[in-house]
């Protein structure tokens, strides 16, 4: 069976998924633009800043072993997305006449390109699998966006032969504009998690020394945030929780924060006011860096307002055996808690929500990190799930 996969760029969680799709059919990857992927030749950094941290991304792994693949276009995101993406609608529609797949797959229906082309495929007589993102959880709109972005879903989703939401969130979506059960298949998103196993091994035995290195008492709480410093983080409701907090659990706790984003100086500024030495900011931290922060850490908070389609740092934190404090706008708090992960849970944008869950963690019996969780999505769910489609339906 030919497969052709379309994704905007090259992406690392979603790379081992390709590697075992390309073992297991006649697969090649067209990828939409060069984000990740750098000059070519180049394996181990972004073309140009990624557009959500604004830091050049590199990974100890490689993105592009193990598969066929090539690029439309030489630019970053820029390059496609918006209303001019489409002008790059024929020459991606030539590359696919070129490959005679059986079926496409289509990761996710953003920005506009991919849309056309979903609904351009079955035209073609080729078949179209959707992996999606797509919630109406967690994404704040006007009620005239909301309406136009329903139109062209429901037209997506009926020229979709299977969809798989990442989400029990985006399964409903879904069931709600009248896609049959049948049609859908809920795959929860995961990271790599071969990466995350070595990673876990690699850094939890350096916790203690790492600790020191900070000047953190080895029975300290120490709290973890992980992510974009940006508003729909909504990350300064963090130093407001933390200042309501009694003095007596404020002054053994220490938080580590690690990333970057426009609102980088205030953070900063806040919590160096409010916990002194005990703030730890690491600043934007690459993929082989970051497993340091989760070894060091007791929990993870995330406190996202909108846009957090899953949360993968609140999975990558489980399986280093953190508990994590989410808000109810966090995509995969449904699905993690169907599968008994202990995770507190707090109203998005509600300080006295978060005070509540801080202090309920810091006053527990045992505040230290719980064993690394097994009962989470594995990276191979998903293409393990397409294969069987696409073999069903063919049969």
């Amino acid at each position: 069976m030919k497969l052709l996969a379309i994704h905007t760029h090259p992406v690392q969680y979603v790379a081992p998924q390709l590697r075992w799709l390309a073992a297991h059919t006649s697969l090649e990857v067209l990828y939409l633009c060069r984000q990740n992927a750098g000059a070519p030749g180049a394996k181990a950094t972004s073309a140009a800043p990624d557009p959500g941290f604004g830091q050049t991304l590199c990974w100890d792994q490689p993105l592009l072993e193990g598969y066929t693949s090539g690029f439309l276009c030489a630019g970053g995101l820029s390059a496609i997305e918006g209303w001019h993406g489409l002008l790059w609608l024929p020459a991606a529609l030539r590359w696919i006449r070129r490959a005679r797949p059986d079926a496409v797959l289509l990761f996710n229906h953003a920005p506009l390109l991919v849309a056309a082309l979903a609904g351009v495929l079955p035209r073609l007589g080729i078949r179209v699998f959707l992996r999606t993102e797509v919630t109406d959880a967690v994404r704040l709109r006007s009620p005239l966006l909301a309406l136009l972005r329903d139109l062209g879903l429901r037209w997506i989703y009926r020229r979709s032969t299977m969809l798989f939401p990442i989400s029990s969130h985006g399964r409903r979506h879904l069931e709600v504009r009248g896609v049959p059960p049948e049609r859908i298949c809920l795959v929860n998103y995961a990271p790599d998690t071969g990466w995350l196993e070595a990673q876990r091994r690699h850094w939890q035995p350096q916790a203690a020394r790492l600790r020191q290195q900070l000047g953190i008492d080895p029975h300290a709480p120490v709290l973890l945030y992980a992510g974009r410093l940006a508003p729909e983080k909504d990350v300064l409701l963090i130093p407001e929780a933390l200042a309501r907090l009694p003095l007596q659990e404020l002054q053994r706790l220490h938080l580590i924060s690690v990333g970057s984003g426009p609102l980088e100086p205030e953070w900063n500024r806040r919590l160096a006011a409010l916990l002194g030495a005990r703030f730890h900011p690491l600043g934007f931290l690459n993929q082989g860096e970051i497993g340091m922060a989760y070894a060091m850490a007791d929990a993870l908070v995330l406190p996202s307002r909108h846009s957090e389609t899953w949360g993968l740092v609140a999975h990558e934190a489980l399986a280093f055996g953190c508990q994590v404090l989410l808000s109810d706008r966090v995509g995969c708090v449904a699905d993690l808690q169907a599968l008994g992960q202990p995770i507190r849970l707090f109203h998005a944008g509600q300080v006295a929500g978060l005070v509540a869950v801080l202090r309920e963690w810091l006053t527990a019996p045992q505040h230290a990190p719980v064993q690394p969780c097994a009962d989470l999505p594995d990276v191979l769910d998903f293409p393990q799930a397409l294969l069987a489609a696409l073999r069903a339906r063919r049969a």
